[in-house]
């Protein structure tokens, strides 16, 4: 029985020297059919192995060989020419290799890590992979290794940025137009070939500088990208605006949110809403203690559970009308008394020529500010006239009482219209409102 090998002496069985005799073709590569005596005269056929045996694979050659022992079950799921190979025997030989390479392959078996997405912060270069990446993706290309060429390409865009000499030319010569690192790589070196300018730099002489003209403001850091955006049709893009691109995520999770948050029906409420039976109809999820049927008529908690029973409501209305009337009848009385002590002390001036120094225009001046305080409580808009009027008229009063002869009686106008007057016009003003809004919803 015949074994197979590589046409390239990629394999071949360990410490043999092979005469090609014939050539066929299997699943579009080409074989070299091998007799077995031309293998080694202590050549025992090849066992099948158990998926639990290690396969001894030996890589390089002169003085940079190097053997490794994998799993063969686990290195058949992750590349498929060992797949192909499944009845091959112990020992592998790959001569044209690198160890370095194939340790981090091995590694990787064992391992098996997923691609991590772009870290930024991460700024410290780790070896092998800063210096390496490219070369462990091109491996895993030619072993059809596609989780392991996956997991290369994301080390490769973490630390492509930190390596001391860009694997950029090794990316066009050894990786295929089209194939996902050779998309990143041209990407890449567009991209900075717009900040570079003209002029040589360490991109000028590759063929994907020949993009730069495309990059445009809206072109961003390739490596924000996620890594299946480079296995798509639109990494042939250099500014995609796809899924793939972190801000369109952003901006698309927004859109859905303020979507999800205006497709959310309001609950209608009101007692006369629900009285007049057009409100919407509560879900079935509600709680029962919560659902109260449209055509229930709502009463209210007894009182000793913290609610107002319905007499207890108009009790508070019967309150709340009481204190504003008896409000009213003190700012009436406040006014009158204003107005009469005015027109007391007029009379004294003019008929018996008591107190000629208080200027009578002062007086006649307060008797018309009382009297629009007075019809302020009746008519709610004359309130702001009478303030304006009584804050001149105080600072006269307070001048011209020092200087009348009655103190007593001047003193006590002051009094009643400074001290009551103003701060009883001015909370009628501004608690007016507030109690007509209590009078109506209670």
């Amino acid at each position: 029985m015949p074994i197979l090998a590589h046409n390239r002496g990629l394999w071949a069985s360990r410490n043999s020297k092979l005469d090609i005799e014939s050539r066929g073709k299997d699943d579009g590569l080409s074989w070299v059919e091998l007799p077995l005596k031309a293998v080694s005269p202590r050549y025992s056929p090849p066992q099948v192995l158990n998926p639990s045996q290690p396969v001894r694979i030996t890589v390089g050659s002169d003085q940079t060989q190097k053997d490794f022992l994998v799993p063969k079950d686990a290195l058949c799921i992750a590349s498929k020419y060992f797949a192909r190979l499944s009845t091959i025997g112990s020992d592998l030989y790959l001569p044209e290799d690198d160890p370095s390479i194939f340790a981090m392959f091995a590694k990787w078996i064992i391992d098996q890590e997923k691609p991590a997405t772009y870290d930024p912060t991460q700024t410290i270069a780790s070896e092998p992979w800063t210096s390496k990446a490219a070369c462990a993706w091109v491996l895993g290309l030619k072993l059809q290794a596609a989780e392991f060429q996956r997991f290369a390409l994301s080390k490769f865009i973490q630390t492509c940025a930190l390596a001391i000499e860009g694997p950029w030319a090794y990316v066009e010569r050894h990786a295929p137009v089209g194939s996902p690192l050779r998309l990143f790589s041209d990407h890449w070196v567009a991209w900075n070939c717009s900040f570079a300018g003209r002029g040589n730099n360490e991109y000028s002489a590759l063929e994907a500088s020949k993009k730069a003209h495309l990059v445009t403001k809206d072109t961003r850091d390739p490596r924000t990208f996620d890594i299946q955006h480079w296995y798509m049709s639109c990494s042939t893009q250099l500014d995609p605006n796809c899924e793939h691109d972190p801000l369109t995520q952003l901006l698309n999770d927004e859109k859905a949110r303020n979507k999800a948050a205006s497709s959310v029906k309001l609950p209608e409420t009101g007692r006369l809403l629900e009285n007049s039976r057009q409100a919407a109809r509560l879900p079935q999820r509600a709680a029962p203690a919560r659902y109260v049927p449209l055509n229930a008529t709502p009463t209210a908690p007894p009182a000793q559970y913290g609610y107002r029973t319905n007499n207890q409501h108009f009790s508070a209305r019967s309150e709340a009308t009481f204190c504003g009337i008896l409000w009213q009848a003190i700012l009436c009385i406040i006014y009158v008394i204003l107005i009469a002590l005015t027109l007391w002390r007029i009379t004294f001036i003019i008929f018996f020529g008591y107190g000629i120094d208080m200027q009578i225009q002062v007086l006649y001046f307060t008797l018309a500010t009382a009297s629009v305080g007075a019809l302020s409580i009746f008519y709610a808009p004359l309130m702001p006239l009478y303030l304006l009027c009584a804050i001149p008229d105080g600072i006269a009063l307070a001048y011209f009482t020092s200087r009348a002869e009655s103190l007593s009686i001047e003193a006590l106008r002051l009094i009643i219209f400074v001290f009551l007057g103003i701060p009883s016009g001015w909370c009628y003003l501004v608690m007016a409102p507030k109690l007509y809004k209590l009078i109506r919803n209670n």
